[in-house]
Parts: structure tokens; C-alpha cells; sequence
């Protein structure tokens, strides 16, 4: 579980560094959101995590959690009580941008101040991964869906937003409903290529399956990288999808990382890991500049530039919290599997 592995890389960053941040004693106090019966995470346990956290005037970051639905019900509260947020994982675009649902960000931050960065980039930059991908594939005149959803008309938009600047990629948008596509296949007839940002894996598996036969090359963000989409379509082998999963760095500091990791816990960390493992030390170099003072932590981890970390190299953008370039990874359906093909990158894009 990667909750497991977070927990265990912020328990080895303060391992190493002895427990102490200058003269101040640190204890890593790991909360569960989950549900007792379910195992799912909870709304009402994580707003008692956050709330018991800023509570607490010895505490000076909340790590987490690890899902952006969780970060949405914790924020408010972290926001109000002026505590660093930090996040190894949450990707929800939302979080940090404007276009998405309506009130965000602005409902997370509710004293207008920013308290919160993340370390994973926003499922935003796979839309911009496609552009990328689409470039260096020579596909052209691109048509672009969107199933209606706040997640998939919000990539459709970023898509367009990156495209702009090459011509060769321009294409109408086309709104569908699934599983009603009846009309798809005839609103493609002029494309070979398009992008999708699907909002379930139902709804990839709907239009992989309308567009059997098409070979139109489709570029697709992550909710399609999903065994179902392999096997209910037979035309898979055509989707080009990104994700914002990747490996671990192969630098000095990832590989040092990974070493002290697999040495204490028997088992290869995730990027995951790394993220919570250098956020574990942000926080640290924070509270031995600036004792506890919330405030001051929080200013300090946003300045960050420049940080050489576990999972590279890290600086945030101190106007939203995200880190300003990104990684994504890129698959493609091979010998019936997905497998990585490539690796993206690029700064975050306004």
C-alpha cells in the first residue's frame, strides 16, 4: 500500500536526521483516515485528523493524505489555522487551479493564504504530455473529447491551451454522452488522431469500442490505464495514455534514497516515497530555520528552489503550491499489457 510506504520514507527521513531539527526534538505521528468497516478513507476521520493536527500547537506540517478527495476536506481546515499541507501524492488539478470545479481553489484556502504544496504534479500536465506525445508522433489535426465531466472538460481545455502554437494539431471538440455514441465514429471520419480525458474507465471502454476498426490513434490521460480497457477492446494497441506515475529518479540522490530505503524496510521504495521523504526534509530545514513558527515554516517550504531531493529536483511555484516541472509517464498496450514506452517533461504551464 502506498499510505505504507509514505508513513515509512517520512519515518526514515527522521531517522536520519536523528530526530532533531536544530535544538527541537521531531516525532512523526502517523493518522488513519480509513473507515473501520469499509477500509476506505473517510470525510469525517480525515477532518478529525486535521482537526485534532491544528489543535495541537507542537504541530508544525500535516503530510497528506493520500488521496486528493481526502486533501479536499483537510485543506479548509490546515488553511484556517494557518499549517503547512504538504502532499506526496494528491493530483486533483482543482487543488491549485482555476477551470475545474466551481470555487476552486479559492474554497480550500478560506484566509486567502496559501498553505499548501504538493509534490506529484496535476493530473492537468497529462493533457500537456499529450501535446508532447502528439508532436513527436506527427499525428495532426486532432479532435478532442470530453464526456461532460468538471475532470474531462478541464483536460480538454488544458489540451487545447498547450496546442495553441501548433497549427497542425488544431481540431474540433466533440461532446459525447456514453454509452450513446452512435454519432461518433461519423464526427471522427476526417481525423486519425484525438485526445480524451475519459472520466471513468467505462466510458474509454465505450469509445474504444465504438472506434474499433477506425485505427485512429487515440491519446488518453490516466483513467484509461486500466486492465478492463485491455481486455474489452480490441483495439487498445491504438491508445496512447499518460500518467502521472513514474519511476524513480536514476541520480545520485534517488539511488542513495532507494539504497537506505530497500537497507530498513526489505523492499524498493516508490516515487511516492520519495516525495514524502524529501517533504519530510523541507519541513525539518523549515522548523531548524524557523523553530515553530507555522507561519514561517510555511513560507519557507513554498520558497523552496532548487532543492536537490529523492525525487529530483524540487522548487514550487509560491502562488499555487505545485512543483514548477513535471514528469509523466507514457504507455502503450503491448503483448497485452501496458507497458512504459517513454517519459515526458516539462514546467508546469500557467
Amino acid at each position: 500500500m502506498q499510505s505504507k510506504v509514505i508513513d515509512q520514507a517520512i519515518d526514515l527521513a527522521v531517522e536520519q536526521r536523528s530526530a532533531t531539527a536544530g535544538v527541537w526534538r521531531v516525532e512523526h505521528l502517523a493518522l488513519d483516515d480509513s473507515d473501520d468497516e469499509t477500509g476506505d478513507w473517510s470525510p469525517t476521520k480525515e477532518a478529525a485528523n486535521a482537526q485534532q493536527a491544528v489543535s495541537d500547537s507542537s504541530v508544525v506540517a500535516y503530510i497528506g493524505p493520500y488521496n486528493s478527495g481526502a486533501t479536499m476536506v483537510s485543506l479548509p481546515i490546515t488553511s484556517r489555522a494557518g499549517l503547512l499541507q504538504a502532499s506526496p501524492s494528491a493530483t486533483w488539478p482543482g487543488l491549485t487551479q482555476v477551470g475545474w470545479n466551481d470555487g476552486e481553489p479559492s474554497m480550500y484556502f478560506p484566509t486567502g493564504q496559501r498553505n499548501f504544496v504538493r509534490m506529484v504534479p496535476p493530473d492537468s500536465v497529462q493533457a500537456d504530455a499529450a501535446v508532447h506525445w502528439a508532436l513527436a508522433t506527427n499525428a495532426t489535426h486532432i479532435a478532442v473529447l470530453t464526456d461532460g465531466s468538471s475532470y474531462s472538460i478541464g483536460l480538454a481545455q488544458r489540451f487545447e491551451s498547450a496546442a495553441r502554437g501548433h497549427a497542425e494539431l488544431a481540431g474540433d471538440r466533440i461532446e459525447i454522452s456514453p454509452p450513446a455514441l452512435g454519432r461518433l465514429r461519423s464526427e471522427l471520419a476526417s481525423y486519425n488522431a484525438l485526445f480524451y480525458g475519459p472520466s471513468t474507465v467505462q466510458n474509454a471502454v465505450s469509445v474504444a469500442k465504438e472506434l474499433e476498426g477506425t485505427n485512429i490513434t487515440i491519446f488518453a490521460t490516466d483513467t484509461a490505464l486500466d486492465p478492463q480497457l485491455a481486455a474489452n477492446a480490441q483495439d487498445a494497441q491504438n491508445w496512447h495514455i499518460l500518467s502521472n506515475n513514474v519511476d524513480l529518479g536514476v541520480d545520485a540522490a534517488a539511488q542513495e534514497f532507494a539504497r537506505d530505503f530497500e537497507a530498513k524496510y526489505g523492499a524498493a521504495p516508490s516515487h511516492l516515497a520519495a516525495n514524502a521523504y524529501d517533504l519530510t526534509n523541507l519541513v525539518l530545514d523549515g522548523v531548524t530555520t524557523s523553530g515553530d513558527d507555522r507561519a514561517a515554516i510555511t513560507k519557507a517550504v513554498l520558497a523552496t528552489a532548487g532543492y536537490q531531493g529523492a525525487s529530483g529536483t524540487v522548487s514550487f511555484d509560491a502562488e499555487t503550491g505545485d512543483r514548477t516541472e513535471w514528469r509523466v509517464s507514457a504507455y502503450r498496450l503491448l503483448d497485452g499489457a501496458f507497458k512504459l514506452v517513454e517519459t515526458f517533461a516539462g514546467p508546469l504551464s500557467p
